[in-house]
């Protein structure tokens, strides 16, 4: 009768357990009994009952499938440890290889700014070596104006209206002389030779 009794019961937790989508699992702790009197229940009965409930604990016991608690905990907190040891191993992973893509970025704006400045210094070479340097020619302005650039020092103190009107004029002469020339630079050499001549000869 108690058997029937457990085979409905454990039928009936099958069902649940597949209508939830879940395995079923053996129950593997023996259940405690109730030694606890009914209202209506008989002595007989009572104690009848007691002794059904306590050879089926024993023959629980006889039959249960040996148990190691600790080394189930054992393997339980080696299974957390070896998942904790992979999720770590990731977290690793990604960390260097966020700082191996920070590196690449890093190398590549360091080899693009190399670049610029290598290509601005080229630039700044061909520039300089195009345009004269200065102190090795005398310059233009200088050779036209002769004696009339001399120092503040060397000129009179007091100066008629007359020379401050010749000076003026040879001034504007120079000026446009020196104006003739810079254009003369920028012309084919043939037509420097003839513009020369006529700066030489204006009549």
């Amino acid at each position: 009768m108690r058997s029937q009794k457990n085979k409905c019961k454990r039928k009936a937790e099958e069902k649940e357990a597949s209508a939830r989508g879940e395995p079923y699992q053996l129950q593997t702790d023996i259940p405690v009994p109730r030694f606890k009197r009914g209202k209506r229940e008989s002595e007989n009965a009572y104690i009848q009952r007691m002794d059904q409930e306590s050879q089926h604990v024993l023959f629980l016991t006889r039959n249960q499938i040996e148990r190691h608690p600790e080394m189930e905990e054992q393997q339980a907190v080696h299974v957390k440890s070896e998942k904790k040891k992979e999720h770590d191993r990731k977290r690793l992973e990604k960390l260097i290889k966020k700082r191996e893509e920070k590196k690449e970025k890093r190398q590549e704006l360091e080899y693009f700014k190399g670049n610029q400045q290598l290509h601005s210094t080229v630039i700044q070479s061909t520039t300089a070596q195009r345009h004269s340097v200065p102190g090795e020619k005398p310059l233009l302005l200088k050779t036209l104006l002769g004696s009339s650039s001399a120092s503040p020092s060397q000129r009179p103190a007091s100066v008629s209206m007359a020379r401050q009107r010749i000076i003026q004029e040879e001034r504007e002469r120079v000026v446009k002389a020196y104006r003739d020339l810079k254009k003369l630079k920028q012309q084919p050499l043939s037509q420097t030779v003839v513009s020369v001549e006529k700066l030489k000869n204006p009549d």
